[in-house]
């Protein structure tokens, strides 16, 4: 028959018999892709649960665990393949801790050496030094109630107090809430307490005699400086757990630094500045 020379017919049986084909043995399903729970993942999602609660887990609640692993890494896997990991600020962050983490020289840090402190001591004296410190009288004059007249009034007092010895100074300034003697103190708190200025005009004036006037944030000063300790740096002995501290993070940081170095050395990179970025 001409029907069966047709080559519509002939296309119609070939699509039946694939058809039947698949009906009857299917298409071979994609083999799944293996997620593996080792028992060294176990054991630290154990261990990691009885750090924070302070007891192991029970059977019930490991098994919980394991479950919340299993799921985490399925979203995980299938939020790459969609890549949902690109261009996400917090996960470059994160994958950069974790990169820095890896870098990271520590148990390569030898322990330093008493002369090494030492030496990180007096290149970084900032971060060691015991401050100048001092003891002083005052006695206040008070630019409230004086106006513009305050810093000769004092002066005034000064002329009294030298001509006197016997005069008793604290008689003679006007009456005010803060103590006429300050115990030693550091020169840091003196300037949170007066003033930096005060505090810098402190550390200036000879000590053992009647100075002023000297301005603070609450008026104007005559000051008897009774005691000075200049700044210092400490011996290794004094602060040697902080100078490690110190020594170790520094040393960390240089490190870390040089390691970086070597991986950008495998890379070209190349920044296009938009115009405006540019200055043009």
């Amino acid at each position: 028959m001409r029907v069966f020379r047709e080559p519509l017919f002939h296309f119609a049986v070939a699509g039946l018999l694939i058809f039947g084909a698949w009906r009857m043995f299917g298409v071979p399903a994609e083999a799944p892709e293996k997620i593996i729970v080792s028992s060294a993942t176990v054991g630290q999602l154990a261990n990691l649960f009885e750090r924070t609660w302070q007891r192991p887990p029970t059977p019930q609640e490991l098994d919980g665990l394991i479950d919340d692993h299993i799921r985490e890494e399925v979203f995980y896997r299938e939020a790459k393949k969609l890549g949902l990991d690109e261009n996400d600020t917090v996960i470059r962050r994160r994958l950069r801790a974790k990169m820095e983490f890896v870098d990271d020289n520590s148990a390569a840090l030898a322990a330093p050496s008493d002369a090494e402190l030492e030496r990180y001591i007096l290149d970084n004296p900032s971060l060691f030094e015991i401050e100048p410190r001092f003891a002083f009288r005052q006695v206040f004059v008070d630019g409230r109630s004086r106006g513009s007249s305050a810093p000769q009034a004092a002066t005034e007092l000064l002329a009294r107090i030298k001509a006197d010895p016997a005069i008793d100074p604290f008689t003679l300034g006007d009456p005010t809430l803060l103590p006429p003697e300050i115990a030693l103190a550091a020169k840091s708190r003196i300037a949170r307490e007066f003033g930096s200025p005060f505090a810098e005009a402190i550390a200036s004036v000879p000590q053992g005699m009647w100075t002023g006037p000297i301005e603070s944030a609450y008026g104007t000063h005559l000051v008897f400086v009774t005691l000075s300790e200049p700044g210092r740096l400490p011996a290794l002995a004094q602060v040697r757990e902080a100078v490690l501290r110190e020594w170790t993070n520094a040393r960390r940081e240089e490190l870390l630094e040089a390691s970086y170095a070597r991986h950008l050395a495998r890379y070209s990179v190349t920044v296009e500045r938009p115009v405006d970025a540019a200055g043009q």
